[in-house]
């Protein structure tokens, strides 16, 4: 991980510090959940690790993502790509480190939707592991974190969306966002 970590650390500095604050409230939230510490280390490592197909984007996209530019029907398509080939990279480079189905779902399915509208895959339901689903619910909250938006806000939009993870995902998450609102508050702060 150590070589992986300076590499995206230097390339990708935005992403890796919104994967690794992501990574630090999963932790929080999953010992919230009571679960297992082995199993809590997979999906920090997963999520941590989960724009690792950014690596693959042409630098026009890169770039126009972090100015937040339009990207183009056709750079967008190739944006959606991006962990397909995440899960290419790990396979080819570190199988031997990261050959596991906690860390290869959350990479591949993160941007993937309950309700099967997200991609690269448009997976929907059970199909979606329910540590991507966990992952995935912190992912966005911190992506909406460094957005701009309030933890409020987030929470609204979190209610109106009925779409992105279950039912009871969303519901435990909400709970654990009021309960925990200080650990959260250092978290996004560092």
């Amino acid at each position: 991980m150590f070589n992986l970590s300076i590499y995206l650390e230097r390339n990708f500095n935005k992403e890796y510090k919104e994967a690794r604050k992501a990574s630090r409230l999963l932790q929080e939230f999953a010992e919230f959940k009571g679960l297992e510490k082995s199993l809590i280390h997979e999906m920090c490592l997963g999520t941590e690790l989960n724009k690792i197909g950014y690596v693959s984007l042409p630098k026009v996209i890169t770039c126009k993502l972090k100015y937040n530019k339009q990207l183009t029907l056709e750079e967008r398509d190739e944006y959606k790509k991006y962990p397909l080939r995440g899960i290419e990279i790990l396979s080819r480079k570190y199988k031997k480190e990261y050959d596991n189905s906690i860390i290869i779902g959350i990479i591949l399915e993160s941007k993937e939707r309950f309700d099967g509208k997200g991609f690269p895959l448009g997976l929907s339901g059970d199909q979606i592991n329910e540590t991507s689903y966990l992952a995935m619910i912190v992912i966005w909250f911190i992506e909406q974190i460094c957005e701009g938006d309030t933890i409020c806000e987030i929470l609204n939009k979190l209610e109106r969306d009925q779409g992105m993870v279950p039912q009871g995902i969303r519901d435990d998450f909400i709970k654990f966002i009021t309960q925990k609102n200080d650990k959260i508050q250092e978290i996004i702060r560092n």
